[in-house]
């Protein structure tokens, strides 16, 4: 949390990136600021960057937290404690949820590249930020809080007009035609923001670690 100064009176301003990691051309980041009271989406998206790119970005804006899109942790053939807990969580869903991905094993064939590629900018990070893992589909999910567009987040593929929806109720100046990754990293943006903010409005969950040293993997607390 930083003080800044508007037209001579000093007020408080938390500033958050969101980061949907993925291969790099698919790859998003993206800033949510909250100032008097309101959530704001914080300068251009960025899609495309490279690890050096993200670095070189968080320790020239300095945010107070970066939230990623990528599991922080893993250990071989082993389904960490979080995914357990977000199974029981989901399991009103199974039929719009797979299990595999983030909710399954770690290290499919298709997700150790961003496993490794999201353990190493949290070795990278660690140092300049606050670091938190979380998982933007089910954050759209549990902070709608309705089960009646679970089909609609499943498939936003082809059509993200909920998520983009659910994220303007609560983030201002949000830029139009946004893609899936990009409305992902502004999800994690504001979910972060919302955790360095401390704003009571709204609650997170904080699953379990599998290290003691792992970032804190967070989402917001299903509200129905």
């Amino acid at each position: 949390m930083k003080w800044v100064s508007k037209f001579g009176s000093p007020t408080f301003m938390t500033l958050a990136c969101g980061i949907d990691l993925g291969l790099r051309p698919k790859t998003a980041l993206a800033f949510v600021r909250y100032e008097q009271g309101k959530f704001v989406a914080d300068g251009e998206i960025q899609k495309g960057l490279t690890d050096e790119a993200i670095e070189r970005l968080i320790e020239s804006r300095r945010p107070d937290i970066v939230a990623i899109d990528a599991p922080l942790s893993a250990r071989m053939e082993e389904i960490r404690p979080a995914e357990k807990e977000l199974r029981v969580m989901l399991k009103d869903y199974s039929d719009v949820f797979y299990v595999a991905g983030t909710i399954g094993s770690p290290f499919g064939l298709l997700l150790f590249p961003i496993t490794y590629r999201g353990m190493y900018l949290r070795d990278r990070l660690q140092g300049i930020t606050e670091l938190v893992e979380t998982h933007p589909l089910i954050d759209f999910l549990f902070l709608d809080g309705d089960p009646a567009n679970a089909e609609v987040l499943r498939c936003r593929k082809s059509n993200n007009a909920i998520q983009y929806e659910i994220l303007r109720r609560y983030v201002q100046e949000l830029p139009d035609d946004l893609d899936d990754d990009e409305l992902d990293a502004v999800m994690c943006a504001f979910i972060a923001c919302v955790r360095a903010s401390g704003e009571s409005d709204f609650q997170i969950t904080e699953l379990s670690k599998l290290y003691d040293t792992d970032p804190a993997f967070i989402i917001f607390s299903l509200t129905s």
